[in-house]
């Protein structure tokens, strides 16, 4: 009696998992080329500066700052 509960968990595990591996692989072709990814220049707003350095205005629809990986914390 206990083989039909161990093939029908194991049925539906290989179905489960068909199931799940038809619906990732048509996601993988929606992805950005690996360049894109790497080579990741956001968009950074135009900066003025006066003569000694001082931050005078700032110009574009996206202010973000780029942090390296290493400076973002845990």
């Amino acid at each position: 009696m206990q083989l039909f509960p161990r093939r029908a968990l194991r049925l539906i595990f290989l179905l489960t998992l068909a199931l799940n591996t038809s619906t990732a692989v048509p996601q993988t072709w929606e992805l950005p080329a690996l360049d894109r990814v790497i080579n990741y220049q956001p968009k950074q707003p135009l900066q003025v500066f006066t003569a000694d350095g001082v931050e005078i205005a700032q110009f574009g629809a996206e202010r973000r700052q780029f942090v390296p990986i290493a400076q973002i914390p845990k």
